[in-house]
């Protein structure tokens, strides 16, 4: 039986530098295995985290924040990662905006998660218009 896809997923460079960047510089092994389950789950429509808010610009979005156990370390998800990310669900697309490790960085501000949607978003239509 086929499992229907509900959703497509991308990432901004952001989102991806910062993935490397944990996997390389401190180790953490464990995270990509943790993103592959994060994603099925998108992909089929479950999205967890607090809904931090609904945006209409520069397309109709709802930008969620979810709290994820950081399980190379014993520290639970207090102290563990924070993963960002959009659901534009008349494009049937979630956005992994940004990742960022707690004990590193506290929050990340409203200005810069809408710059970096709105910047995977023009590189997209770019894209798109050389095609």
């Amino acid at each position: 039986m086929s499992e229907t896809v509900l959703f497509d997923i991308d990432s901004t460079d952001d989102f991806d530098g910062n993935v490397e960047r944990f996997v390389k510089k401190k180790n953490f092994r464990k995270l990509p295995k943790q993103l592959e389950e994060l994603k099925q789950e998108i992909t089929n429509g479950i999205f967890n985290g607090t809904l931090i808010r609904k945006m209409e610009q520069p397309i109709k979005h709802e930008i969620y924040k979810l709290r994820m156990k950081n399980e190379d370390t014993n520290d639970g998800k207090s102290n563990g990662y924070r993963i960002v990310y959009a659901v534009m669900a008349d494009e049937k697309l979630v956005l992994l905006v940004t990742v960022y490790y707690k004990k590193e960085q506290t929050d990340v501000s409203d200005n810069f998660v809408d710059g970096l949607i709105e910047g995977y978003l023009l590189a997209q239509n770019d894209i798109e218009e050389e095609d």
